[in-house]
Order: structure tokens, then C-alpha cells, then sequence
């Protein structure tokens, strides 16, 4: 939520109009499983969120798709399913106030676009699943990079299989970035995209996934310059290796030059 304090300026007075959102990503490790679906889905709707962004569905058929949507209720779900036993990605809103204008299953499983109206706001969502393999990586990130040139607010996010920098990781091997890593990096700066949690926390050492070997900074959010992150924060879970990610961002319209900071108190 959010309050906006009036007459702090000298000015006449002028509604302020702005959009905050809490976005989560996750690997949520398959919801294949009646009885887990049931249980992820009902821990997940107790979370604080507007916007959930979900990786690894491991959903084989259109009945297991509907099956996930009607126990998710009368919130708008725009999934995506494709071949790998692995794959499959899904948003899901939690207000039922979204126009959705545009939805596009990029690489089945692996990649989701969908562009809507919330809240005021126009803006593109990208979900993004890349598989291990490398060249798989190159060819999603490629493709992706095509998705940015919309003209409009993006939030990207997912679990993007890869670091971009030593910081990213924890581990006993020597960090080299990789070839998928520095297009990722080069594909978002050309984008004018920004790594959510390196705005807030610029040179800490983070990780959001676990295993025995290394901790890695894998799951991500990244959102235009015009949007501003707020908070960021991500926690453990028994249902998942990945943590889940969570981020308040805020939408300014830009024909409200009059806004202050000093106005906005997240409640």
C-alpha cells in the first residue's frame, strides 16, 4: 500500500498518481504432483505479492495447466508449457483489475511475454527459463533481446541459469564469466534494464540458489531506468533449492512533474 501527503510544495495542489508493485520470482521445482501443487499453490497465495512470476512448472498437458489455474481461483494465469521435462513458466496476477493486451509463449516453457494494463500503467512482463545447455542460453537470450524493443516500461525476470559477475556466486572455483553471461549483461544495458538487486545492493556477495558445491545468484528481476526499486528481499523455502524473490517496485507516470519522494510512505 501506499499514501501520498499533499502540500508540501508552494505550488497548487496536484494529484500525484503512481504505481507500486510486489513482484515474486521463483523455481518453484515442478508442480506436477497433485498433492505438492496443492500445497505450493496454497503457500503462495499467502504471500504478499501482485504480480508472481513462476519457473520449472514441470506441466506436460493442457489438463495439468487447467488443473493449476482453476486451483489458483479467478486471478488472471497465463502459463506456458513445451517439451523438456523441466520446463514450463507462468505468471499470475492476484488482482483481478489486469487488462491483458498481449501474450506471446516466445519458446514454449522457457520464454512468456505478455504486455498489460495495471493500475494506470502500461507495461511488458517477461518470464525467462533458460535451459543448461549453453547454446539453448544463447538462443533464448537472442531471441529475447528482440522482446525489449517495445517502448515501454519492461520488468524481466526469472531464473536466468547463469551469473554475470564474481559477486554472484559463492564457491571453491575461480570465477570467469561466461559468454551467456556478458550478453546478458550487453543485451540488458543496451535495453536501458537494470539488475534489480544490484541497485539496491551493489557490491554484496548474494546468492538464490543452493547445493552442495556452490551457491549462485541465478534468480533475478530486471526493470527499466524508468522504474524505481524500492526494497528487495528473498528467503528459504523446503519446497524448493531456490529461494524466493520478492521486490517492490514503483511506476511514476511522467506527466506528474510535481512528485516528491518525500510524499510517499510504503505502508
Amino acid at each position: 500500500m501506499y499514501r501520498v501527503h499533499k502540500g508540501l510544495a508552494a505550488r497548487p495542489e496536484r494529484s500525484t498518481f503512481f504505481l507500486i508493485l510486489k513482484i515474486i520470482t521463483w523455481n518453484v521445482r515442478g508442480l506436477q504432483s497433485e498433492r505438492l501443487r496443492k500445497k505450493k499453490v496454497l503457500f503462495l497465495q499467502k504471500l504478499d505479492y501482485d504480480i508472481l512470476c513462476l519457473q520449472e512448472l514441470r506441466l506436460k498437458t493442457k489438463e495439468d495447466i487447467e488443473e493449476l489455474i482453476k486451483l489458483w481461483g479467478p486471478s488472471h494465469s497465463v502459463v506456458s508449457i513445451g517439451e523438456d521435462s523441466a520446463d514450463g513458466v507462468g505468471f499470475f496476477f492476484k488482482n483481478t483489475h489486469v487488462n491483458i493486451i498481449k501474450k506471446r509463449d516466445i519458446i514454449p516453457g522457457r520464454l512468456l511475454l505478455v504486455d498489460c494494463h495495471y493500475g494506470g500503467q502500461k507495461f511488458r512482463l517477461i518470464n525467462v527459463y533458460t535451459a543448461p545447455e549453453r547454446t539453448k542460453k544463447m538462443q533464448l537470450l537472442k531471441k529475447m533481446r528482440h522482446l525489449l524493443e517495445c517502448g515501454f516500461n519492461t520488468v524481466l525476470c526469472g531464473d536466468f541459469n547463469m551469473v554475470t559477475e564474481e559477486n554472484d556466486r559463492i564457491a571453491s572455483t575461480i570465477f570467469k564469466e561466461s559468454r551467456e553471461g556478458k550478453l546478458l549483461t550487453q543485451i540488458c544495458n543496451d535495453a536501458s534494464l537494470r539488475d534489480l538487486y544490484r541497485i539496491l545492493n551493489p557490491q554484496t556477495t548474494h546468492f538464490t540458489r543452493f547445493d552442495s558445491s556452490s551457491k549462485t545468484r541465478i534468480d533475478r528481476i530486471y526493470i527499466s531506468s524508468e522504474i524505481v526499486a524500492l526494497r528487495y528481499n528473498d528467503f528459504v523455502t523446503d519446497f524448493s533449492d531456490h529461494k524466493v524473490v520478492r521486490a517492490t517496485i514503483l511506476f511514476k507516470h511522467k506527466q506528474n512533474p510535481w512528485f516528491r519522494w518525500a510524499s510517499v510512505r510504503i505502508l
